[in-house]
């Protein structure tokens, strides 16, 4: 969905349009759920934040200020929302919990080869465990700017509006977090 199409959303929403809304969770349901997954490191934890996080943004729609993208507003409140909730739980998050119903990773990286052979697809695998348990190992504020820029492809800025930080504070998060992976996979990949 685009900004502006999300904001004429929300403007008919808080005219009395409830039905309105569920066209916003429609669109942005899975990507919090995918974020709110890779911060917990459980499906079902993940979709009883997600819903949190919906019934927040709804009541506090108002305060949303069309000038900035919904997601980045939405991804607030989520975020928020999650960092609230790991610090209650405080329990450490493991790989094992990022696997999907067929015990394979949740997080897949991108084979651009479509004739690969077995080999290479099992060390593919093997990395992809591998990464996820390093990235499960940062702590929930290096998490959270690796997952939102390497997984959700947002910008800098969008980072740090989420998070509600300074730029460079976002800059500096990342490439700690960058070295905290590289040191955890040093010899690994």
């Amino acid at each position: 969905m685009s900004s502006l199409h999300d904001a004429e959303i929300v403007r008919t929403v808080l005219a009395g349009d409830t039905n309105g809304y569920a066209r916003l969770v429609d669109a942005y349901s899975e990507r919090v759920i995918n974020y709110l997954v890779r911060m917990t490191g459980n499906r079902y934890e993940a979709e009883d934040l997600a819903q949190e996080t919906f019934i927040r943004a709804y009541c506090a729609l108002e305060s949303y200020n069309p000038q900035f993208k919904f997601s980045t507003w939405l991804f607030r409140i989520a975020h928020n929302h999650c960092i609230n909730y790991l610090k209650k739980r405080s329990r450490v998050v493991h790989v094992e919990d990022y696997r999907n119903d067929d015990d394979e990773p949740a997080w897949v990286l991108a084979d651009d080869r479509p004739d690969c052979d077995p080999a290479y697809s099992a060390a593919q695998h093997e990395l992809q465990v591998q990464v996820q348990a390093a990235i499960c190992e940062l702590a929930p504020v290096y998490r959270t700017v690796v997952i939102l820029r390497h997984v959700h492809g947002l910008s800098y800025q969008e980072i740090a509006e989420v998070v509600d930080v300074p730029l460079g504070t976002v800059k500096s998060r990342l490439g700690r977090a960058r070295s905290q992976l590289a040191e955890r996979l040093d010899g690994k990949v």
